[in-house]
């Protein structure tokens, strides 16, 4: 058996939910659809940014550090 760990790491901003590098409107719609659920996702378009199976006013913060960075 083998086991594989890989780590992507991006240079987009955290928070960019789109995947598109910049942090703006569209990643705040995603985020606010996803206001406070609990339920662990790891998807790309995650809101948990500091996966802690929460969406809240701390992954708030997180993102908005980077609005309108690319």
């Amino acid at each position: 058996m083998t086991v594989c760990h890989i780590v992507l790491e991006s240079d987009c901003p955290l928070g960019d939910l789109t995947g598109d590098c910049r942090l703006d409107g569209a990643d705040l719609k995603i985020f606010c659809n996803q206001w406070r659920v609990s339920e662990s996702c790891a998807r790309f378009d995650c809101a948990d940014l500091n996966r802690d199976d929460k969406i809240n006013l701390t992954d708030f913060y997180l993102g908005a550090k980077n609005w309108n960075r690319e």
